[in-house]
């Protein structure tokens, strides 16, 4: 499925299940009446570069979800991802439960989850009928989520950096406002949880990141056993130069949304520090410069979603000749380029 309108369904949006297969990509899945996108019963999603929103239900109204394997067999639900925005709705923005395997990448993950559950995380993995779930996260932005950024529970586990995923995730400005039991990374299990090079909302205002101010504000162990790692932590005030890999898609019209894949993007500032998914627009602007301010062409581009290897912005306005993006902030030397506009 592809440039898709899934709306209204009575139940998820999506649903892949009984060893299915289904790949969906840049469509847009939004108010459906219990949760967006799902791999079940030993099915095989693959998503990418969806907008996830606004998904309502109680139970199971998440963003992305892969929720078990098919009754008494061995198979695993597998959910793969990359580049979806999965935003305000009622429960997690992505969930992985139950014998089910996860490889999410540059997701961003922001605003979900219903006041006064106490369940509305930007990333759940745990355990259900004692299977537990396994995920491996990179690149993505966790932010703004009501509840919390990343909950590991049970015998579950996530790999968030260190094995086989390079890190480069955004944790910050998760859970209720002024909590003082630490939001952003939850880990409740008894399982190691490798979380090496990524970013975080308290690393502070150096070059250096201040590790045990992440230790003590940016993440929560119950368990003695569950250790979590987090060594090194990434500052995002490095003096390094942004690169810019790809664009999708490589030309755009007005309004349409333009996905810029690369490295050292400013996810901390850039995701509205006091602010919600609603200001993310505010935090990054060239006129002010704030965030990371990118030009397509010489026309400043809104921002919708950043994390430290994507970001997200409407086109603003209908190619029909090559020009260039242009992406800087002010945490990095010099600018990015890259050749935007080219015809296939």
């Amino acid at each position: 499925m592809r440039n898709c309108e899934i709306t209204g369904a009575f139940d998820k949006g999506l649903k892949v299940s009984n060893g299915g297969r289904g790949r969906i990509e840049r469509s847009h899945v939004h108010t459906n009446r219990d949760g967006g996108l799902q791999a079940t019963l030993s099915g095989d999603l693959i998503a990418l570069e969806n907008m996830i929103e606004l998904n309502r239900g109680t139970n199971s109204a998440n963003g992305l979800a892969a929720n078990g394997p098919e009754m008494g067999s061995p198979v695993p639900s597998r959910l793969r991802t990359q580049g979806n925005i999965t935003r305000w709705n009622s429960l997690r923005g992505i969930s992985v439960r139950s014998l089910s395997e996860a490889t999410l990448r540059e997701d961003y993950v922001c605003g979900n989850g219903t006041p006064g559950r106490d369940i509305g995380f930007g990333v759940g993995v745990f355990d259900a009928a004692g299977l537990s779930a396994v995920a491996t996260a990179e690149g993505l932005g966790i932010v703004h989520n009501l509840d919390g950024g990343v909950v590991i529970a049970d015998s579950s586990v996530v790999d968030l950096g260190g094995v086989f995923s390079q890190g480069l995730n955004a944790l910050a400005f998760n859970g209720p406002p002024g909590s003082e039991t630490p939001r952003n990374l939850r880990n409740v299990s008894n399982r190691l949880i490798p979380a090496i090079n990524n970013h975080w909302e308290h690393c502070g205002k150096h070059v250096r990141c201040n590790r045990q101010a992440v230790l003590t504000h940016d993440v929560f162990r119950q368990d003695e056993s569950g250790e979590v790692l987090i060594s090194p932590p990434r500052t995002g005030r490095r003096r390094a130069t942004i690169e810019i890999d790809s664009t999708s898609p490589t030309y755009a019209s007005r309004g349409e949304l333009v996905r810029i894949y690369g490295r050292r993007f400013d996810a901390i500032e850039g995701n509205a520090p006091g602010g919600d998914c609603d200001t993310i627009s505010e935090a990054n602007s060239c006129r002010p410069p704030r965030g990371n301010c990118v030009l397509v062409g010489r026309e400043p581009a809104e921002v919708v979603a950043v994390t430290p290897t994507m970001l997200v912005i409407r086109a603003p306005f209908t190619c029909f000749e090559p020009t260039t993006i242009t992406v800087r902030n002010g945490r990095t030397r010099g600018v990015a380029r890259h050749d935007f506009c080219l015809v296939d």
